[in-house]
């Protein structure tokens, strides 16, 4: 026979946030709020231990919060700029040269010996190094000055793309390392403080609830969401029923233009009231501005009508 572990041995303040950095938001600020009652040194001393550690978790969390989508619209840019490269680029630029050099010819072979094959086959490295060397060739190349202009200026976006992409995983897995760190840390203070309160409350424990968010404690509810949606369609994301200050930050992961709204049923659909996320951004917003504040559905809807979308959406 089993036997369970006695719950005063468990760090339930661990146990509930796991997994979501919003939980743990919430908790540790309802416990420093109540404890702040300056007049009863017991007490006050308590808020005084914990107000540190909530000030760095609270700083941790908007880092993360910040990060997050970064690294994935990052990486579809990147991925989706290489395709315009071995697609819509280099077919634009060939076509110019065969204006004015045809496919036989000397110039054209030099500046194309493989065609167009170097900017669609291989890895992303070696595709940007063709490129550059392609923009040496085309250098002094009478008539495709327009055509040098334009390839200089798409090196610079994947450089850029591929310089920012580098420093944005980085950022995003500081970020994450660090808040989840500090919620532990805010996990074992408030487990700390929960043993204070037990000692100065010894014959009253009853009294120790009002310290404590205890809804929040004992419901666990998803925070994030990381979803596909098919093109021209409109997808339920979550029930949830919030305050009109409560944030929500959304992000558009993908190439098409998304819509977020609250309405009054799980299949119901978006009409005037609802908050637009263009391509491969993100946008921090209230409640109050994504429909009635009666309404506990969310849905999303991709505008486009052939592109599939994907998002982020998380309750700050």
């Amino acid at each position: 026979m089993a036997v369970r572990l006695w719950h005063f041995l468990i760090n339930s303040f661990l146990v509930a946030t796991l997994g979501s950095y919003r939980a743990m938001s919430l908790i540790a600020n309802f416990t420093l709020n109540a404890l702040n009652l300056p007049l009863n040194v017991l007490i006050y001393a308590q808020y005084t231990r914990l107000l540190p550690y909530v000030t760095a978790y609270a700083l941790d969390y908007a880092a993360w919060i910040a990060s997050l989508g970064t690294e994935e619209s990052s990486t579809l840019a990147v991925v989706n700029v290489y395709k315009l490269l071995g697609n819509t680029w280099i077919i634009t630029w060939d076509n110019t040269i065969q204006l004015l050099y045809n496919t036989k010819s000397t110039v054209y072979k030099a500046l194309l010996k493989n065609r167009r094959k170097p900017f669609q086959k291989g890895s992303q490295e070696d595709k940007l190094i063709n490129l550059k060397a392609f923009a040496v060739l085309l250098t002094g190349v009478a008539g495709l000055s327009a055509v040098l202009d334009d390839v200089n200026a798409k090196i610079a976006i994947l450089q850029a793309l591929v310089d920012n992409h580098g420093t944005v995983k980085s950022a995003t897995k500081t970020a994450s390392t660090a808040v989840e760190t500090s919620r532990v840390t805010v996990g074992q203070q408030l487990y700390g403080v929960l043993g204070q309160l037990m000692d100065i409350f010894n014959a009253s424990p009853g009294s120790i609830g009002a310290f404590f968010n205890l809804t929040a404690i004992r419901k666990l509810e998803q925070s994030l969401w990381n979803r596909a949606i098919k093109a021209a369609t409109t997808a339920y994301i979550f029930t949830r029923t919030l305050l009109p200050t409560d944030q929500l930050k959304l992000v558009n992961l993908n190439l098409t233009v998304l819509r977020f709204a609250f309405v009054a049923t799980k299949n119901g659909v978006i009409t005037t009231v609802y908050v637009e996320v263009p391509p491969l951004s993100s946008v921090i917003v209230l409640r109050s501005t994504m429909g009635d504040i009666a309404y506990t559905f969310c849905v999303v809807q991709n505008m486009d009508g052939s592109t599939k979308g994907r998002y982020m959406i998380v309750l700050i």
